[in-house]
């Protein structure tokens, strides 16, 4: 006689749980890096937008067309 193994039983939900379970952890952390990105580029550009750097920033750009800030390409991500 030879002795079979049975695999362990265990609920067919188990696995869809465990995919679920990833899924919500790695959308959590790429919400909390985003976030923190998104916290220090604003203080960064709160930093740089004084009336000086207005200033130097419109004489760096006087005589040209348009504002830098304002191009097709920095309207794209908004």
């Amino acid at each position: 006689m030879s002795a079979t193994a049975h695999p362990a039983k265990y609920p067919k939900f188990l696995p869809a749980l465990a995919v679920a379970g990833t899924v919500a952890a790695v959308t959590a952390y790429i919400t909390s890096q985003l976030s923190l990105y998104r916290n220090v580029m604003d203080s960064r550009f709160a930093q740089a937008t004084s009336p000086e750097s207005e200033a130097k920033r419109r004489k760096t750009f006087e005589g040209t067309n348009s504002d830098p800030r304002e191009s097709i390409y920095n309207r794209l991500g908004r």
